[in-house]
This record gives C-alpha cells, structure tokens and sequence, in this order.
C-alpha cells in the first residue's frame, strides 16, 4: 500500500483474507476492513487517493462515490465505490528479483 498511514491502519478481513490466505473458492467482489487509529473522514479521504495512483501494473481504479454508514454500534462504517480497469497490454517481462510474479509493462 503506498499511503504510509493506511498501511498501518488497514486490518484486511473477510472473504477476501479468505481467497489470498487460504486459497478459498469463495467469489467476492467486495474488500472489507477495520481501521485501527484512523478516522472515518481520514480514510474517506486517503484511500480514494491512494487507490487511484497509477502504479504502472495494468490496472487502474476510478473513485466514484463514497457514504459513511451509520450502524447500531459505536463504530460506523465507510462504503467506497470504485470502477476497476485494466490497461492494453504491450508486453510481458519477468522482474529479475521476483520468483512468482512477472513484472508487467502496460501502455495506455
């Protein structure tokens, strides 16, 4: 994660810790969540920024909405909505320190 900050305060859960820790079947399109020593309004704000840096891997994310929930309890909840893409394409190299990834360049 490239924001310093969310990288400390995101705690992954839920179908997707399943798919990537366990190799689950199950299909999810969603990524849940906890914050730990980050405010709603501060991750409303810092993660809409940092999923839409380009990082030249072929894939980009559009912002497209947010709403803070309102719960029964005393933590609330944050819905972000994002379009998700893919670039074309060029041409496929390995990266000479990586065992399991290929290392991928993309133009758009």
């Amino acid at each position: 994660m490239s924001d310093a900050k969310l990288a400390r305060s995101m705690i992954f859960k839920g179908a997707f810790v399943c798919v990537q820790v366990y190799e689950s079947p199950r299909y999810t399109i969603d990524l849940n969540s906890v914050l730990h020593e980050c405010s709603l309004e501060q991750a409303q704000k810092l993660i809409p920024e940092t999923m839409q840096q380009d990082l030249c891997d072929g894939v980009w994310f559009h912002y497209e909405s947010s709403e803070i929930l309102k719960t029964q309890s005393d933590y609330g909840g944050l819905r972000l909505q994002f379009r998700v893409g893919f670039y074309p394409m060029v041409n496929i190299e390995r990266h000479p320190t990586s065992k399991n990834f290929a290392y991928r360049s993309w133009s758009r």
